[in-house]
């Protein structure tokens, strides 16, 4: 090695290059047999990838939850001081979809103040959540008030 044409720089590279290469890596040396081949990566088709499938207007309609909403909001809707955590719901029809709205009859069982009493309410649901009802019996002896789901659609 020519060390007189070399700046000192590249003399100093061209040493610790030598002496690095004359250092053995001790601990890092890997047999041949204990070498894991690299992995490939499974290539995935367009064809392999189902797309993110989104719900029907139809699966939307039939997700609204009708039993609740005939214990729930509908009872304290037309029976305020009726408690609703004791009211049982079920279904007479199920719900089905007919265009852009879901319908089902419910009918509800709940204690009033003197007896027990039930209603049975249709209930019509449209994909914007709206709701209208109808209700087609109640043997409420002490009356009931107006509720705005027989009005109109209302949320």
């Amino acid at each position: 090695m020519n060390m007189k044409s070399k700046s000192p720089l590249k003399m100093l590279l061209a040493v610790s290059a030598t002496c690095f290469a004359l250092i053995p890596l001790q601990g890092l040396a890997v047999e041949e047999s204990q070498a894991t081949p690299p992995t490939e990566t499974p290539s995935v088709e367009a064809s392999q990838v189902t797309p993110t499938e989104t719900p029907s207007k139809e699966e939307k309609l039939l997700e609204f939850e009708f039993l609740q909403f005939a214990r729930g909001g509908l009872l304290s809707c037309l029976h305020p001081t009726a408690d609703s955590k004791d009211a049982e719901s079920y279904y007479v029809e199920q719900p089905i979809v007919e265009g852009d709205i879901a319908k089902s009859t419910i009918k509800t069982s709940y204690s009033g103040w003197m007896f027990s009493n039930e209603y049975t309410a249709v209930i019509r649901v449209n994909n914007e959540k709206k709701i209208n009802v109808t209700i087609l019996n109640d043997t409420n002896r002490t009356g009931r008030r107006e509720c705005k789901y027989e009005k109109g659609w209302e949320y």
